[in-house]
């Protein structure tokens, strides 16, 4: 019996030890784990004072596309915003980050709406339980005017909804939100909104090589040593002296990427559909000059509005002698130098330009349509006649945009002081406007990104594209009724002043 007794006991010791040495192995696993958890994720403890920052290199190689890999020279590397992650297993075992948005070159003496851009991928998230992401310093408040989108490829880009984004308090002009969200994946990209990058370009300029339609060339280097892209969008085969052009240029700011989809919704339209047999847009009639990304720099950088190192907002380089309104100052930005020369050496090539748009995209509160941004008024001793006929073909364009657009308005608004003269004035328009009056109509497009009351629901990139093609269509119409004079009576155009002026909105007390 006492034998058995000893047996015993020592077989429970021995249990006792294995146990233990399991037990120990188990928590040196899971404390490994833990350990590997907290690097994948780059955590931080509450207790730290500061949090620990890390700067993302996002290498947009858009998602290894076809035209990607047969050697599409793929340079869109850029140290984008700080962001940092907390791994106190907040809300129930989710994750908490902040992006901190920061200003264009970390230049503090831009104004706070220029913060308004942040594209960065998240990794080690919770699909358990809610994420919270904190913007800290946007330049514009939150979901009143944008509503951000994430993505798990980068190829199929979804909005948040609305109610998984809360206000939180702010400081001055600089706002603060965040958002709560159960991802189905440990990784996602998450932006303010749609991002097109200058590696979409590449890849939409690969696709467009050997058409018919298309020339593609590089019209001079940025300061980056970049190229800056002009397509020229015709048919070849028919001779251009009775051809008119058409100037578009896009994404002067790196933020409003809406422009760019525009830009790509016009291009694609006129190569699809519109070719050498569309009566609409008639490419034997036409001549399009396109520049579809003005501030690549600034794209790259990550930058919201201006161009790296400079912080030059390239909208407002078109900055004119004071002796000779018609030639640029030597100060001015690189990339408007190369666009002057480019435009100066196609009015000298010929044929003559009658429409020069400028596509921007633009914050704004719920049910704003796009619209056309106006300089000029019906205030004749400002600009004089020219101005007042300048004015009255605007409000024909966006007439003529409205028709193809959601069957709702595209409105024009009166651009920032619109009672000081064009010849004073430092916007693309107005280097148009001294050279050419109201020859060429010239005017800025800004789409939208709120809440549209045509669609009623947020704007997205499809909605976008659309326009461009809309807006392709308004200018075939426009060449018919201003260059070729022609029109059938059951469409003659009215040209009512006080019939165009409900696709006015004024809204500073100049009309």
């Amino acid at each position: 019996m006492k034998r058995i007794i000893l047996i015993f006991l020592f077989t429970l010791l021995c249990f006792s030890f294995s146990f233990a040495q399991i037990e120990k192995s188990g928590k040196k696993n899971q404390n490994k784990k833990d350990k590997e958890k907290k690097e994948k994720v780059t955590t931080k403890s509450k207790s730290d004072k500061e949090s620990l920052k890390k700067k993302i290199i996002e290498d947009d190689i858009e998602s290894l596309t076809d035209s990607a890999k047969t050697g599409l020279l793929l340079d869109y590397q850029s140290y984008l915003f700080s962001i940092d992650s907390n791994d106190q297993e907040s809300l129930s075992g989710g994750l908490e980050w902040n992006i901190m948005v920061r200003d264009d070159n970390n230049n503090p003496n831009l104004p706070p709406k220029f913060r308004n851009w942040w594209y960065v991928k998240l990794e080690g998230l919770s699909t358990t339980n809610p994420n919270k992401i904190n913007i800290i310093g946007d330049g514009w408040q939150g979901k009143h005017y944008v509503v951000p989108v994430y993505s798990y490829d980068k190829i199929d880009w979804q909005r948040f909804k609305p109610e998984e984004i809360y206000h939180s308090e702010s400081s001055g002009s600089y706002y603060n939100y965040y958002i709560l969200k159960k991802f189905e994946k440990s990784s996602v990209w998450v932006a303010r909104y749609y991002p097109y990058t200058f590696n979409r370009l590449k890849n939409l300029l690969k696709s467009l090589e050997g058409n018919p339609f298309v020339k593609i060339e590089t019209i001079g280097k940025t300061p980056q040593n970049r190229p800056l892209i002009m397509l020229t969008i015709t048919d070849f085969k028919v001779d251009d002296k009775n051809k008119k052009r058409i100037w578009i240029q896009s994404r002067t700011h790196p933020s409003e990427t809406g422009s760019s989809f525009v830009a790509e919704g016009l291009i694609r339209f006129l190569i699809n559909d519109c070719n050498s047999c569309c009566p609409r847009v008639d490419l034997k009639k036409m001549i399009f000059n396109i520049v579809p990304m003005v501030n690549v720099d600034g794209v790259v950088a990550g930058n919201s509005r201006t161009t790296p190192i400079t912080s030059k907002d390239l909208e407002r380089q078109w900055i004119r002698s004071s002796d000779n309104h018609s030639i640029l100052v030597d100060s001015v930005a690189t990339e408007v130098k190369i666009l002057e020369k480019t435009m100066r050496e196609l009015i000298n090539l010929g044929p003559k330009f009658f429409i020069a748009l400028n596509l921007h995209q633009t914050h704004s509160p719920p049910n704003h349509r796009p619209f056309l941004f106006s300089n000029f008024s019906r205030m004749v001793q400002v600009n004089g006649e020219a101005g007042e006929m300048m004015f009255k073909r605007q409000l024909i364009f966006a007439k003529l945009i409205s028709r193809e657009y959601c069957g709702d308005t595209v409105y024009v608004r009166p651009s920032y002081e619109p009672g000081v003269p064009m010849e004073k004035k430092v916007f693309p328009e107005s280097w148009w406007w001294v050279n050419f009056k109201d020859e060429v109509m010239a005017a800025t497009i800004e789409n939208t990104i709120g809440i549209n009351g045509c669609f009623e629901e947020w704007v997205n990139y499809q909605d976008q594209i659309k326009l461009g093609e809309a807006i392709a269509l308004a200018i075939g119409k426009y060449h018919q009724y201003f260059i070729e004079k022609k029109w059938f009576r059951y469409e003659a155009p009215n040209w009512d002043m006080q019939e165009l002026l409900k696709f006015f909105i004024d809204n500073s007390g100049d009309q």
